[in-house]
């Protein structure tokens, strides 16, 4: 996903929401609003957003690690090179990927 720093918070969450990190130090357990986290790390918005909506279990972190969230529209991913598959010939049988053998050998297989 490109362009995560322009992503729009409704109503007043830009000032409402917050984000709440913990170390597992005492007393470090620190807070920060919607919109320090947009000054900060764009991404993470997004990422914190969808991470929330997945089901709690290994295939979410399987499918986090493919997201890619770009702040701006500037990213490292390239895109595909397609190569077009090569024309099969068509072929007169009524089965072209049986041979004749395996057509009568099942009779589901017979064309009707």
């Amino acid at each position: 996903m490109i362009n995560a720093d322009k992503v729009r918070l409704t109503g007043s969450k830009e000032e409402d929401k917050t984000y709440m990190f913990y170390t597992g130090w005492v007393g470090t357990a620190y807070r920060r609003t919607a919109a320090a986290m947009r000054e900060r790390r764009p991404e993470f918005i997004v990422t914190h957003a969808v991470k929330g909506m997945l089901p709690k279990n290994r295939l979410a972190n399987a499918m986090l690690l493919k997201l890619r969230v770009y702040a701006g529209d500037k990213h490292d991913q390239a895109a595909n090179n397609p190569q077009p598959f090569p024309r099969l010939r068509r072929s007169n049988r009524p089965y072209p990927f049986f041979n004749e053998r395996q057509v009568l050998r099942y009779p589901c297989r017979r064309p009707s």
